[in-house]
């Protein structure tokens, strides 16, 4: 994928470069989407993992992200080739419904525990993603100077108090005394 794009890449190219005969593809694969859902599977499930640990929380509602740069880092020939080329939209446009689908489902966790949110859930999560594949955009242009650390606290400063805002805290807790729930 990273010299000819998703598009041009044939089932052929994949048997060669990894050296197995059409029969062994083919018990494991239909076709090349097959292929790419069961490497987008993994990135999800890698992303589910939360390295940072604990549950979602108001101070850190976007737990994908240090994962993902990460994840990047590791592959970074590969995701350059994926977000670079015209070719590779479908490969895009799906990682962006995996981080879509895990930000909805953290703000459903931030929603359950606020008043009702000021903004559609799904439009929050939208923009999140949006957030994100700039800054990662960025990030590759930008050739990788800085490390997944330092890009996910920038990312965290961008996006973080759009989801705070948008999904307020209960009243009865930002009226706490001991301010616990003053976190946004």
């Amino acid at each position: 994928m990273v010299e000819k794009g998703y598009d041009a890449l044939t089932v052929q190219d994949l048997i060669d470069r990894a050296d197995i005969g059409r029969s062994t593809f083919y018990s494991h694969y239909t076709d090349k989407a097959d292929l790419l859902g069961d490497m987008l599977a993994e990135l999800r499930t890698e992303l589910e993992r939360d390295p940072a640990g604990g549950p979602v929380d108001r101070r850190r509602p976007l737990r994908f992200s240090l994962s993902m740069f990460r994840h990047v880092r590791d592959e970074r020939e590969l995701l350059r080739a994926v977000l670079g080329r015209r070719d590779t939209q479908r490969v895009t446009h799906e990682i962006e419904a995996i981080l879509t689908s895990l930000v909805a489902a953290d703000l459903q966790v931030l929603a359950r525990a606020s008043d009702p949110p000021r903004v559609p859930l799904d439009l929050v999560a939208q923009s999140v993603v949006a957030t994100f594949m700039a800054a990662l955009t960025w990030w590759i242009t930008d050739g990788f100077r800085r490390t997944p650390e330092e890009m996910d606290a920038l990312f965290q400063i961008l996006a973080a108090p759009g989801v705070r805002a948008s999904i307020p805290p209960r009243a009865s807790d930002r009226a706490r005394p001991d301010g616990a729930a003053l976190l946004g």
